[in-house]
């Protein structure tokens, strides 16, 4: 991850400022159990355990391993994309669907960080 970049070839990966505020999507994998679904069914870029993502607020910061600071910069709404799952997985994902964050420090993440 780079710092107000993003991950490197991900399509939200920009310097332009109208994508500086989504550049990673994080998601809980608590939700996506609570749903059936895996780590990346629904396009996130990472994915949390043991922290409920809908508590946090615009502003916080989240730390990931060592390295890497993500600033909370809002909660992400669901796209009818997620109808190409299930049918009523766009209704079922109102106020769970994850936040969009900000890379405010980069650096290297590894599986479990």
């Amino acid at each position: 991850m780079n710092s107000n970049f993003g991950i490197e070839g991900d399509r939200h990966a920009s310097i332009k400022p109208n994508k500086q505020k989504r550049q990673v999507l994080t998601m809980d994998n608590e939700t996506l159990d609570l749903f059936c679904l895996k780590p990346g069914d629904i396009w996130e870029n990472a994915t949390t355990s043991g922290i409920n993502l809908q508590n946090l607020r615009a502003g916080q910061i989240l730390q990931i391993g060592k390295e890497i600071q993500l600033k909370i910069v809002w909660e992400r709404e669901p796209c009818s994309k997620l109808e190409e799952l299930e049918s009523g997985l766009k209704e079922l994902l109102i106020g769970k669907r994850g936040t969009l964050t900000q890379v405010i420090k980069g650096g290297t993440v590894s599986i479990n960080d």
